[in-house]
């Protein structure tokens, strides 16, 4: 049954060394490879987002745990027993979880900042373009855009628009001079079926990608 093959997957991934995937980890890295490599900015996922930032709070608290764990029994033996009978945890062996669980803490949350960090960065910089895809952003990010735009409104006034003629004035609302993200720039992709529908806001068109065969095309 299905139970008997989960098994079989995890003895074989036992055997080979290999840690089993996290798929809302594997989900972020695609998210954050995605966005650095596109100009626009990109559909925000709440789901993964938000189960990776409990995940985060959760390895903040069992750090905690361990580290305190490793502090009150560093002056015990190992195999000592406790007030409830019950052997007392290693010091070394708490330790050395922490570091693994910080390692693994450390990994996501640089993953996470970054992406962040990435589309922030995008709206900052095509804010007045993206009053147009709200639809990308979370709530958060709708707020801070809001927040950049009244800053940015401001300086433009004080700088820029109370000295300078209507006629030019009226000029800046034209949608040339909004600076937009460059959507015919190249971009790499890796494709991991024979073919593909590609929408390049003409039409869609199939193409196919040539495959040899060969077993090294799976």
């Amino acid at each position: 049954d299905n139970n008997n093959d989960d098994d079989d997957d995890d003895d074989d991934d036992n055997e080979n060394g290999r840690c089993r995937p996290d798929p809302d980890y594997e989900t972020l890295q695609h998210l954050w490879i995605q966005e650095l490599n596109c100009t626009e900015l990109l559909p925000y996922d709440d789901n993964t987002t938000s189960v990776l930032l409990e995940v985060l709070s959760h390895q903040e608290d069992t750090m905690d745990q361990l580290q305190e764990q490793a502090g009150r029994f560093s002056g015990s033996g190992s195999g000592t027993l406790n007030s409830s009978g019950r052997g007392s945890v290693d010091p070394s062996l708490a330790s050395l979880a922490a570091g693994i669980c910080k390692m693994d803490s450390d990994r996501l949350g640089f993953v996470m900042a970054d992406l962040m960090r990435t589309r922030l960065f995008k709206i900052e910089r095509y804010a007045l373009h993206n009053r147009d895809v709200l639809d990308r952003m979370s709530q958060g990010e709708i707020s801070y855009l809001q927040n950049y735009g009244a800053l940015l409104e401001q300086h433009m006034q004080r700088s820029v628009t109370d000295n300078i003629t209507k006629d030019a004035w009226k000029k800046l609302d034209e949608p040339e001079m909004i600076e937009r993200p460059n959507l015919d720039s190249y971009v790499f992709c890796r494709v991991l079926v024979d073919e593909v529908t590609l929408n390049n806001q003409i039409g869609l068109e199939d193409i196919g990608l040539g495959g040899t065969g060969g077993e090294d095309d799976e």
